[in-house]
């Protein structure tokens, strides 16, 4: 920590670390708390902007640019928008402000830990990148399915489109997409609107099929990618020498990464991006280096996890690669047990959460009950275990029809038993509903 001993507003700060010192202003949009510190002290208060995301910082020794030994720092500050916070199937994609679900700015950096970057000793690098949802009006709904279909919510989704990235251009200048999503079955119905309007808005623009080309876990295929978006890496770190007020190389453009969650895909892309700047720094002295590599995949599979825990309820999948640098079979069964976790805690447990986000947001909520539904389903449940007790039907037979009962049930009525919450003064009803028709033994599970 002695890196930053002089950044008294390291935990509370929404200011990314390469800004100046001297400026001083916050960017309310990452200000998790403000709403519930204006009710208890007013605006007039103090007011002490608290972000919601996740820190973390590892050690590793080296060798500098001078020949000498010494302590590098490596970490990551990750900062959620909170204009649009939730679960992950209770708030999906945009709303009319521009603003996207899962949205968070991840800055990554690296500095010599033995000297105080404010005394000009030192270089700091940084990266800023992004993820966010597909930029559209659509939703994908709990409804005891493992992957609920896709629904467009409405047809004209290009104004708050161009509002989220007029947004992104402010803050960042030029934005760069990465959209890693499937580019067949029901994914590709958002894959294709989202290239549509970046062709239209001229925004730069690049897909790549994750699951496609890292089948079998083929995931040298990654390097395909980092070709692609080679010629933007030029502009998208930032290099302050000496001390934190000179900046030598100024950030001029993000990536932007998304999936479907931007969880899990988004952060294997995102490590891979971040390990070029690494690679970079220091003229490539860390490729060989396997603390730094260790330090490195274990800072961010730690960065993976808390954000897939705070969206999804689980650990990241895919991360015995971002850990290791290679899938295994461990690794491929964790991630089925993380989808088994995803699935209860959508259905059954994320409303809660997304309840305790609401209050602490000021937003107007109430929740569509689904005690009705279950007091009936049990109730039919007992009603035809008496008939078919009364007709003779064995114990196995019973089960076995009540098995098939409520599988059918769940797959035509499962939304119904799952409870919503309700934006009041924003509800909005589809304008068109688009389900996918791709049967769901094609779906591919992350």
């Amino acid at each position: 920590m002695h890196f930053f001993s002089r950044f008294t507003d390291f935990f509370f700060s929404t200011r990314p670390l390469s800004c100046p010192l001297h400026e001083t202003e916050q960017r309310p949009e990452f200000e998790f708390t403000s709403f519930l510190q204006k009710k208890i002290v007013g605006n007039s208060g103090p007011l002490i902007p608290c972000i919601f995301g996740h820190v973390d910082m590892q050690t590793f020794d080296g060798v500098d640019s001078y020949g000498k030994d010494t302590t590098f720092q490596i970490g990551i500050i990750a900062r959620r928008h909170c204009a649009r916070l939730g679960k992950r199937f209770i708030v999906r994609g945009i709303d009319d402000t521009g603003s996207v679900a899962n949205c968070v700015e991840t800055e990554f950096f690296i500095c010599d830990a033995n000297e105080d970057a404010l005394s000009g000793e030192t270089t700091f690098q940084s990266m800023l990148m992004l993820r966010g949802s597909i930029p559209l009006y659509w939703e994908q709904k709990a409804n005891m399915r493992i992957s609920p279909p896709i629904r467009i919510l409405k047809e004209d989704h290009y104004s708050a489109f161009e509002k989220h990235f007029e947004q992104l251009a402010h803050a960042y200048e030029k934005v760069v997409c990465v959209d890693l999503v499937n580019q067949s079955g029901k994914e590709s119905v958002l894959q294709q609107k989202f290239e549509e309007l970046c062709t239209k808005a001229e925004i730069s623009y690049h897909a790549f099929d994750f699951h496609k080309e890292c089948a079998n876990m083929q995931y040298h295929n990654l390097n395909k990618l980092m070709e692609k978006l080679e010629p933007e890496f030029s502009s998208s770190t930032v290099t302050i020498s000496p001390g934190v007020s000179t900046v030598d190389e100024e950030q001029t453009s993000v990536f932007r990464v998304n999936c479907m969650d931007c969880l899990d895909r988004t952060n294997v892309c995102q490590s891979s991006i971040a390990r070029f700047l690494f690679d970079r720094c220091y003229d490539g002295q860390f490729t060989e280096n396997e603390a730094a590599q260790r330090a490195f995949r274990y800072l961010w599979a730690d960065h993976g996890d808390v954000l897939a825990l705070q969206y999804a309820a689980s650990p990241a999948m895919k991360r015995d690669f971002v850990r290791t640098g290679r899938r295994s079979p461990i690794g491929v069964l964790c991630d089925g047990s993380y989808s088994i976790r995803r699935f209860i805690s959508g259905n059954f447990i994320d409303h809660n959460d997304q309840n305790a986000i609401d209050i602490m947001q000021g937003r107007d909520i109430e929740y569509k009950s689904n005690d009705k539904m279950i007091k009936i389903l049990l109730a039919s449940f007992a009603f035809i275990y008496v008939l078919l007790r009364f007709m003779g039907v064995s114990r196995k037979q019973f089960v076995l029809l009540l098995v098939i009962l409520t599988a059918s049930v769940l797959r035509f009525m499962g939304e119904k038993f799952v409870c919503h919450p309700i934006w009041k003064g924003h509800k909005s009803e589809p304008s068109k509903t688009q389900e996918d028709t791709t049967p769901d033994d094609e779906q591919q599970v992350q």
